[in-house]
């Protein structure tokens, strides 16, 4: 096999490979980059995926990893009331205090994925002055988000829920440096979203939902769009600025589920600003950054769970439909790299945000698990050769809890002989029956994710 037909077949295999289902907030984009803040500490050549002008202080290399995940997520839904027979019998027999349970949402909890980098530069000298060109193509992980129950979630459908989702990108980059100091890079992106979706049945109901037949357990869904992402880097005697801007790009409706994402399907790539600097003193470098992801905006995952007012345009599917709930989030970070020698190097980082929901959202998003906070990386290379090297990451997504405070609506669509209707499940019982207050039932989430992983990179 020549080296062209070889080169094809990794990309293409990567490509595939890095179609895996990974835990929510895991970010997978080069074993050595995840450990430093990347926006202004180009390592390999996965620097594309948080500044492209970084590619042009790199040597020419190619970078092929892999990672292996075990997640850990448990759901709890606790103190619903006790109605009395009276009442259970008015309502069919539907008795809230049936559904206080635990349950364990990853389970599939080992996963593996993969990713592929290359970095090529070049020099020219057009009128005696020097011009420095670098391209890149890399493949890694943007966004997922990953929950498997074995049983089903009777508030939230029949069958076992169970949602997948996955954004994967593929990126070709272009990059220059001028004056030995001022790097600037521009990326093409081209992502493909998939999402899956199971258990939902409560929610594929008309009077709930603008598309019935469009919500659930319909098999995979898949979604493609272009981005861009634009960077620069400053550069001199050991002082590093950078900064990177992602802007939100259109992604195509999932028109399998447009009966629960809001705007008929529409999950747009999220707009993303990253800055840093970073300080080489002798053999240690320094680094402070931030991320912030202004995810309100994408209605499917920023829009509140139970909307206050009424109208089709706020049923699932909708224009204004309910959402995750999420909110933006700034993530900070900070790390330290050390060169031992020509040979070893170790690297650490720790990475801290906010919840992504707030305690009134847990019980919506019983199916994402969104309970991270903070993340701790640490990971080495060994340079075994000239122009071979072996990298190592470990990280830990830290176990949070969010314990829910009016997370349970007053009243919920449940499933009852006679179909799926509005009931009240979280209601105060008073002299005359059930009143408008709630009774304290809420929902409980708690998650985290350990991992490692190794990549080979080649100098060229």
């Amino acid at each position: 096999m020549n080296k062209r037909k070889f080169c094809t077949w990794i990309v293409t295999y990567l490509a595939i490979a890095a179609l895996q289902p990974q835990q929510a907030t895991a970010r997978l984009a080069g074993v050595k980059s995840e450990a430093v803040v990347a926006v202004v500490n180009p390592v390999d050549a996965f620097v594309s995926a948080y500044n492209p002008a970084g590619l042009a202080s790199l040597p020419d290399r190619w970078d092929l990893g892999g990672y292996a995940l075990h997640l850990y997520g448990r759901s709890q839904i606790r103190n619903l009331p006790t109605y009395p027979a009276p009442i259970v019998a008015q309502l069919g027999g539907f008795q809230p205090s049936n559904f206080n349970d635990k349950w364990n949402g990853t389970h599939t909890n080992n996963l593996y994925s993969g990713e592929f980098a290359i970095k090529k530069g070049w020099c020219f000298h057009p009128y005696r002055k020097k011009v420095e060109l670098a391209a890149g193509y890399a493949v890694w992980n943007k966004l997922a988000d990953k929950t498997t129950y074995g049983r089903p979630v009777p508030l939230y459908g029949t069958t076992p829920l169970a949602q997948d989702y996955l954004m994967e990108t593929a990126s070709f980059s272009l990059a220059t440096r001028m004056c030995e100091m001022h790097s600037l890079g521009i990326a093409l992106e081209f992502n493909m979203q998939r999402i899956n979706r199971k258990g939902f049945q409560n929610f594929d109901h008309p009077g709930i939902t603008l598309f019935p037949g469009h919500v659930t357990n319909r098999g995979y869904a898949y979604s493609a769009g272009l981005g861009v992402q634009i960077g620069y880097l400053f550069e001199y005697d050991g002082l590093k600025l950078g900064v990177s801007w992602t802007p939100r790009s259109h992604m195509r409706k999932f028109d399998k589920y447009k009966g629960f994402d809001a705007q008929q399907g529409s999950l747009d790539n999220i707009e993303t600003l990253r800055g840093g600097i970073g300080y080489r003193f002798y053999n240690l470098t320094a680094s402070f950054g931030a991320e912030h992801y202004w995810i309100k905006n994408i209605r499917s995952l920023g829009d509140v769970p139970f909307p206050d007012k009424t109208g089709p345009q706020y049923l699932f599917g909708g224009n204004h439909g309910p959402g995750n709930g999420y909110r933006d989030i700034t993530i900070y970070t900070g790390s330290l790299e050390y060169e031992m020698n020509r040979c070893f190097t170790i690297r650490g980082a720790y990475r801290r945000h906010r919840t992504l929901i707030e305690r009134d959202k847990t019980f919506a998003n019983l199916h994402t698990l969104p309970a991270f906070k903070e993340e701790i990386l640490i990971g080495g290379t060994w340079k075994f050769s000239e122009n071979q090297e072996v990298s190592l990451l470990f990280f830990n997504v830290l176990k949070c809890k969010i314990k829910g405070k009016n997370s349970i609506p007053r009243t919920v669509a449940a499933s009852t002989p006679g179909g799926v209707v509005q009931l009240p499940i979280n209601a105060v019982v008073g002299p005359d029956g059930l009143t408008n207050q709630r009774a304290g039932g809420e929902a409980d989430i708690k998650a985290a994710t350990f991992g490692f992983g190794i990549s080979l990179g080649r100098y060229f």
